[in-house]
């Protein structure tokens, strides 16, 4: 309508790892950051202006195509833009505690240290903060199996969740798991619990209210919900939003003929 403010551009940045060397393969990683680009691509067209996506999958995603994948998005956003930046993979820790997001190059040999091959929480973090616009990181990246072949769970990126929703980050993060829980993907559904139901989600399941469109903490309730209820409560979500940043519609909702 003519006196409505323009509509935002959307950008999504989706990376996904499943062809990780021997035991660390995953099978599904790839896919979900297919599925969820092309989710937004559909279903969200009529909340913004253009929405233009960038899948990085597999022998793209390495630790080099993550960082100039983040270096696209910052030369494309502007204020008041929205940007998704997803990552679909394994995470580590360092000896320090310190999470990393494990791309395609990694390096299996459990003595070597991911601060050579990996991307870094702080770099993921620093990157986000440097963009313009209202950012969210969809991050499933807490798969079975950490890279050291430790035993027990994978590590955590809550303290990057806590990190990045702090009060002067502004960033929305949305994540599979909580703590010490793993990310499960399932042979039924061909994709992560998380992934199927963001897309879901956004197809309109997600809009509880019936207004005809879907925000980001509509979106992720019911994402949690649906993950709860196909893990059988094993998997629980968490999303991190700072208070700062109100809720903002990302996809609207195909309402059926009368």
């Amino acid at each position: 309508k003519p006196g409505d403010p323009p509509k935002p551009n959307l950008y999504v940045l989706a990376m996904g790892v499943s062809q990780y060397p021997d035991k660390l393969k995953l099978n599904f990683c790839a896919t979900d950051a297919e599925m969820l680009a092309q989710a937004f691509q559909d279903k969200s067209k009529g909340a913004f202006n253009t929405i233009e996506t960038k899948v990085l999958t597999d022998k793209a995603a390495t630790r080099q195509g993550i960082l100039a994948g983040m270096d696209w998005l910052k030369s494309k956003m502007t204020p008041q833009d929205v940007g998704i930046v997803s990552f679909s993979g394994h995470g580590t820790r360092d000896a320090f505690g310190r999470f990393y997001l494990v791309p395609f190059d990694v390096n299996p040999d459990p003595n070597s240290d991911p601060s050579d091959w990996a991307v870094s929480g702080d770099t993921f973090k620093k990157r986000l903060e440097d963009m313009p616009g209202r950012l969210v990181a969809v991050l499933d990246a807490c798969h079975s199996g950490s890279v050291a072949e430790k035993e027990g769970p994978p590590p955590p990126p809550d303290t990057l969740v806590r990190d990045l929703t702090a009060e002067d980050s502004g960033v929305i993060v949305m994540c599979a798991s909580l703590g010490r829980e793993y990310a499960t993907e399932s042979k039924l559904c061909k994709a992560g619990f998380f992934t199927l139901g963001l897309v879901e989600g956004l197809a309109g399941h997600a809009d509880v209210d019936g207004d005809g469109v879907v925000y980001i903490h509509e979106l992720d309730m019911y994402a949690t919900a649906r993950v709860r209820q196909l893990s059988g409560g094993k998997q629980n979500p968490t999303l991190g939003r700072p208070p700062a940043v109100k809720p903002f519609v990302v996809a609207k909702v195909d309402k059926p003929s009368p």
